[in-house]
């Protein structure tokens, strides 16, 4: 990718890298892991956030933090079983089941899980850090309301309040918000999944493949991770990746979508080996070549679920 200004890995050299910069593992006094922990970056100076698994285990993932330039990886939490996270220089937020039921809340430093000021922590999903530093995210809807099955909301930290921004009487799935609308997942049963652009009283429809699981917002563009077998419990293979202006598609095979840049035009894809080994390959792609995946690395003894890229500068 010349002109980009990207830096690129030897697989070999990052693979050597890693294996004594991961941290996060127990081991005798001059382990890689303990020599490593002592340098530690402060929460809000990694480049990616992932919830990520050592034993494969998705309801038994919890939050990492990586730099690019070295690339390293840094466990963060422990034990807090997150479903999904975003975040941006400022803020990590996720969704964690550490008290049985999915409920938002922000990270601290000490990789501990606290309240949102004024709100506590709500049961919501699919949050969203927005460039005001605002938090967005969905939930199903009033206990004191039935009627309502669905909606999507905004946390501002000045206010130490929500409002809601959309409401719905179906349920509804979203994956991210857009400039006057949100992007929604919709499952089919006997017809491919799809994604609906919501907004301005319009409703835009794409069909994408007979299973997605999420998909994530880019700048003009939308990666949806694809299932290649209808097996509840396989992993996404596939990135489908959707031009929203023209409604095209292109299907990029053995990558799935992890996270998009902070400007929303280069998008981080991961991969398992096939032996199924407890480590997650991860590529770079660029919405003008989408099938002209760059190697990255690999982070060993990890598997990778979902990710928040808060900075560029480095890949």
């Amino acid at each position: 990718m010349k002109g980009t200004g990207m830096r690129r890995w030897p697989v070999g050299a990052v693979l050597a890298m890693l294996a004594v910069i991961v941290v996060g593992g127990c081991g005798d006094e001059d382990s890689p892991s303990d020599r490593a922990s002592a340098a530690v970056p402060g929460l809000h100076s990694f480049d990616l956030y992932v919830a990520a698994s050592a034993d494969g285990d998705v309801l038994s993932a919890d939050l990492y933090g990586i730099t690019f330039d070295p690339l390293t990886v840094h466990r963060i939490t422990t034990d807090k079983r997150i479903s999904n996270l975003a975040a941006d220089r400022s803020t990590v937020v996720v969704v964690a089941a550490d008290e049985q039921l999915d409920k938002l809340a922000l990270v601290t430093e000490g990789g501990e899980l606290v309240p949102l000021p004024g709100v506590g922590r709500p049961h919501g999903f699919s949050p969203e850090v927005r460039p005001n530093g605002r938090i967005r995210f969905e939930d199903d809807g009033p206990d004191n309301d039935r009627r309502v099955l669905g909606r999507v909301l905004e946390y501002d930290p000045q206010t130490e309040r929500t409002r809601v921004l959309f409401s719905s009487r179906r349920e509804i799935n979203l994956a991210g918000t857009l400039s006057g609308g949100f992007l929604e997942l919709v499952h089919r049963d006997n017809a491919d999944d799809q994604v609906a652009i919501v907004g301005d009283g319009a409703r835009r429809v794409f069909r994408i493949a007979p299973r997605i699981g999420d998909a994530l917002v880019g700048t003009g563009y939308v990666a949806a991770r694809v299932y290649r077998v209808d097996d509840p419990t396989a992993e996404p293979t596939d990135t489908s990746l959707l031009d929203t202006m023209t409604g095209k598609a292109v299907v990029v095979r053995g990558w799935s979508p992890l996270a998009w840049s902070p400007d929303g035009t280069r998008l981080l894809v991961k991969r398992r080996p096939a032996s199924g080994e407890m480590e997650t390959e991860l590529g770079l792609l660029d919405v003008r070549r989408p099938k002209d995946v760059t190697q990255v690395g690999v982070v060993p003894a990890l598997v990778l679920y979902s990710g928040a890229w808060v900075s560029g500068e480095a890949l």
